[in-house]
């Protein structure tokens, strides 16, 4: 996957953020795509909370609801399930993998266990995993579920992914997020697993929901998913490792262009493109040029 081109296209006059990801340069290895009907495109609602946008999905046999953050830095879904010893307390209660007929848990030995870096048996051979983030962790079994969502024909649409089902949560989130759906390269993330290796979110304006009940933000995966029309624009987008990045040449203010580094010269995916995060990080030297033309302007 590493150096594969893609798009990130932004919706310029709409009022709205658009990602897409979209692999323009294929393989014989890459060219399964479990999605094929443009007709019936998977798209889930996202709900933004606090900073986060919260994709919403049905698991197990029966469905349950579930509301997980999506985050395009991550290669591992899970979901907090039940027993959980160290967790949040959730409005929606967590996954309980005995009430589903279709669960099943990874066995150490399998290749599928071994995909993720951090992983150990357990003395029923289990595969135990553990995810680590800047804000804590994530640990629990790699399982086997049924994951639904909706479509754009108003079809369901299941697929069967492994999952990390959580029993320890230090990471911290919203109590209203029961776990994460992770859009990363790695063949662990959600995009990956469901044959998928095209997708789009567009984002609305922060509390613009409450204006406008009736927009809602949505994420689309597979054909039929790319975001088109009138004041679309698109810059490059690279696969480092297993992230999304693209390239910042540098920042205006005002009448000013400040260059992202001092000698003009500039990294191609220079930047990681991370739906998890609400802080847009800059390094040291440009942040610290970028603050002074700022305080000129206050």
């Amino acid at each position: 996957m590493r150096g594969i081109k893609r798009e990130a296209e932004f919706c310029g006059g709409t009022g709205r953020l658009c990602l897409v990801l979209d692999q323009r340069e294929r393989s014989r290895g890459l060219e399964r795509d479990g999605l094929k009907s443009a007709h019936n495109v998977p798209q889930a609602q996202l709900i933004p909370y606090f900073g986060q946008h919260l994709m919403k999905a049905l698991i197990g046999t029966p469905p349950v609801d579930i509301y997980r953050m999506i985050d395009t830095a991550s290669n591992i879904v899970w979901a907090q399930c039940v027993p959980c010893d160290v967790c949040f307390n959730l409005i929606h209660p967590g996954f309980d993998p005995k009430e589903s007929s279709t669960y099943s848990e990874i066995s150490c030995h399998s290749e599928k266990c071994h995909e993720w870096y951090d992983v150990h048996c357990s003395p029923q051979n289990s595969c135990n995993y553990v995810s680590g983030y800047a804000s804590g962790l994530s640990s629990g079994v790699l399982a086997k579920e049924k994951v639904t969502i909706t479509s754009t024909s108003g079809q369901a649409v299941s697929f069967d992914i492994a999952f990390g089902c959580a029993h320890n949560i230090t990471f911290s989130h919203s109590n209203h997020t029961t776990g994460l759906i992770a859009l990363g390269a790695g063949p662990l993330s959600f995009p990956s697993q469901i044959g998928s290796k095209r997708f789009s979110y567009c984002l609305l304006p922060y509390a613009i929901e409450y204006t406008y009940p009736n927009i809602k933000s949505k994420i689309s995966f597979g054909n039929g998913s790319e975001v088109v029309g009138d004041g679309v624009v698109s810059t490059p987008m690279f696969v480092a490792g297993e992230q999304y990045n693209v390239t910042l040449e540098g920042i205006s203010v005002g009448d000013t262009y400040m260059p992202f580094n001092s000698s003009g010269k500039v990294s191609k995916g220079n930047i990681c493109i991370d739906s998890g995060s609400t802080l847009f990080a800059l390094p040291p030297d440009f942040y610290n040029r970028l603050e002074v033309e700022v305080k000129k302007r206050i």
